[in-house]
């Protein structure tokens, strides 16, 4: 019975030891990854009667977008891009007015088109990749 009672001493003392040792410091869960800087674009974008044109023409993925959209036609406009409709919808511009909004260009892709009244005016490029960094 002797050699059970040194046995369970030993267990227990070990369990202790390695309890107090995992407690340390030095043996802290490693910090989570630094989230990647996030981009501002300041986004102008013009409706003509046949085209539009942006400041850019690509972004980065992952950009927080502030759009601002002017309406040079002499009728009134709806833009919308796709892939970003549930984002990117102004509503009704009128003749020489503006429209602004924000969002996320967290879709990377190419060849989004500018919607002008449902029809295909002009593209924004969204650089990136598809995956997650990290992930492969």
């Amino acid at each position: 019975m002797r050699r059970y009672a040194w046995v369970l001493v030993a267990a227990l003392s070990g369990a202790v030891l390695v309890s107090y040792l995992l407690r340390m410091p030095g043996h802290a869960e490693p910090p989570a990854p630094a989230a990647a800087p996030v981009h501002a674009i300041v986004l102008g974008v013009q409706v003509f009667a046949e085209r539009v044109q942006a400041t850019a023409d690509s972004i980065d993925a992952g950009s927080v977008v502030t759009l601002t959209v002017t309406n040079r036609t002499g009728t009134a406009l709806r833009v919308r891009l796709t892939g970003y409709e549930d984002r990117v919808d102004s509503g009704e511009i009128v003749p020489g007015g503006t429209w602004r909004g924000e969002f996320v260009a967290d879709r990377p892709g190419e060849q989004f088109a500018w919607l002008v009244n449902d029809q295909p005016r002009g593209r924004l490029d969204i650089l990136g990749s598809h995956l997650v960094e990290g992930h492969r």
